[in-house]
């Protein structure tokens, strides 16, 4: 073995024999302005994120001078990935904790590990379109989802392709529908990112087939099934009211 890596190892052995007396110091350690078990362990938890925050940054660190130690023809290419990733380290940390990203009507969070939404696909009132689904339109989809007579809708961007699904979908006496599910695995980087770096504020629509709407004499909808929810800008929405959320 190379004498320097040889010289290398040894050294980090050290420190980590070190870091390990420090550690078992404090994992028994009480603050002072804590006097039950349930205000320790919020305080415990607090700090096992500062931990995970500091973890992340030390080894941003690391990375960063190895690149720019070593400096490889493609180093830029590298910097530029290892901050990309260090962000979505970040924000993979702070929906651990169980903050939420938000953007516009559409909210993500993390639950049992999964990346899960929340949003405000429809609403009773007049669209662009220049249509309207009554409230007994929503309540009979709703109650449709419910008994099981009908699938709930798959998520898309913009009404294209599935990265998700909704898991389930309540009408607000106010006039919205609201809906949450769940982000699929491979999708989650996609998810956020589209919240997080979006110029605009994203909204939601969703989708339906002309044979599943019903009409009264004045043409407002009576009766519809949708078959997709869709995260979308605001703007391109067709009912501009979905920006309202009860978030």
């Amino acid at each position: 073995m190379d004498k320097n890596v040889s010289e290398l190892l040894k050294e980090r052995n050290e420190k980590r024999a070190d870091d390990n007396a420090i550690l078992d110091k404090a994992l028994h350690y009480v603050p002072f302005t804590v006097f039950s078990f349930a205000e320790f362990e919020m305080a415990d938890k607090l700090d096992d994120i500062r931990q995970e925050y500091n973890k992340a940054f030390q080894i941003f660190m690391q990375i960063a001078d190895n690149i720019m130690y070593e400096r490889p023809e493609n180093h830029v290419d590298l910097m530029i990935k290892l901050l990309k990733d260090f962000s979505n380290k970040l924000i993979d940390i702070k929906l651990t904790e169980g903050q939420m990203l938000k953007s516009g009507t559409i909210a993500l969070f993390k639950s049992n590990g999964q990346l899960q939404w929340i949003g405000v696909p429809t609403n009773k009132f007049k669209d662009r379109d220049n249509d309207i689904l009554s409230d007994a339109a929503h309540k009979k989809f709703v109650k449709m989802l419910k008994d099981g007579n009908v699938e709930m809708p798959n998520l898309y961007p913009w009404h294209t392709g599935t990265i998700g699904k909704a898991t389930w979908v309540d009408y607000d006496e106010r006039g919205f529908l609201v809906a949450g599910g769940y982000i699929l695995k491979e999708w989650e980087n996609f998810a956020i990112n589209l919240i997080m770096n979006t110029d605009e504020p994203m909204g939601m629509s969703h989708g339906m087939y002309s044979k599943d709407i019903k009409r009264d004499s004045d043409g407002v909808i009576i009766e519809y099934k949708s078959f997709e929810f869709s995260f979308l800008p605001l703007d391109k929405a067709a009912n501009l009211l979905t920006s309202f959320t009860t978030i």
